[in-house]
């Protein structure tokens, strides 16, 4: 049978059974979505409460509109984040509804220091007032009161560091400012307050000199951070060898030809008998050695 459509009306076939369904009144989707889009927009949507509700803000008295789903939510106070801020700063601590008393003190047992914690906080298990004293009683170790020889502040020291003489200052901060730090440039050696005798063997004042660290930093740069026997380039595990030997050969020591990086597994093959054994060096460019100087060479491969 023959219709109209009640959006465009244009003419269009459907079948009787249809209409009887009381169905067949727009030509296709298009049509139906408009008429329905302009049939069921506010009052005349079958679930139309009212449009939105007008009210009034706490604070500044300003009148804004909130939908009626909003208002169930109880977000109709505040007309905007600006006033519920300043109508919330009331709302803290025992003001606020929800208020439960707060925090709780309770001392620290292992220094006795007094903290506080939230009701839901304060388990059996939180009886410290921070890891580290949490540590310190895990561990057993026994700590002294100190006094600060600079501020005057009290703090706590291992005992095993006060038997060393530690545990002057209570921080490096009071250390620098502190006249043991300030000590003039020419206090040095014998002159030195901590002067003892000179008990520094010289082969280790001289390898944590500043000339040798050049030198280290030198070879490793010319041999490019690489170990030269087995070509390992593993930060923290190479060493800077002398070819020819720190001891024997003094005017040697800080040259960089006399140098060779090496990791310490093929450091360690230099030197089997005392830690590490010479090796010699047939490189160019190294000057003329007496032979009466020269060290014991292994019969092992030369570099």
């Amino acid at each position: 049978m023959k219709t109209n459509c009640r959006q465009c009306d244009k003419e269009f076939d459907v079948r009787p059974c249809v209409v009887r369904d009381g169905n067949g009144k727009y030509c296709s989707r298009d049509c139906m979505g408009k008429a329905r889009s302009r049939l069921f927009i506010g009052e005349n949507n079958p679930a139309w409460r009212g449009g939105p509700v007008i009210c009034t803000c706490f604070v500044c008295g300003k009148q804004f509109e909130r939908k009626r789903s909003d208002i169930k939510d109880g977000q109709n106070q505040y007309c905007s984040y600006v006033c519920m801020g300043e109508g919330r700063k009331g709302n803290r601590g025992d003001l606020a509804p929800a208020w439960k008393g707060g925090k709780i003190q309770l001392v620290c047992e292992t220094c006795g220091k007094h903290y506080k914690l939230y009701p839901s906080q304060a388990t059996p298990t939180r009886r410290y007032c921070s890891v580290k004293c949490k540590g310190k009683a895990a561990r057993g170790i026994t700590y002294i009161d100190r006094v600060c020889a600079y501020c005057g502040k009290s703090f706590q020291l291992k005992e095993s560091d006060a038997k060393r003489g530690r545990g002057q200052y209570c921080s490096q901060t009071c250390f620098r400012k502190s006249d043991s730090f300030n000590l003039p440039v020419d206090v040095r050696g014998k002159n030195n307050p901590n002067w003892r005798g000179g008990v520094t063997p010289i082969y280790a004042s001289i390898r944590t000199s500043k000339n040798y660290n050049e030198w280290r930093n030198a070879v490793y740069a010319r041999d490019n951070w690489t170990c030269q026997e087995c070509g390992d380039n593993k930060g923290g595990n190479l060493h800077a060898h002398h070819v020819f030997s720190f001891a024997q050969f003094p005017e040697h020591r800080f040259a960089t030809w006399n140098g060779l990086t090496l990791c310490a597994t093929c450091h360690q093959k230099c030197h089997p008998d005392s830690g590490l054994s010479h090796i010699r060096s047939n490189r160019i460019g190294k000057p003329p050695v007496p032979s009466s100087r020269l060290p014991h060479a292994n019969p092992g491969r030369l570099l």
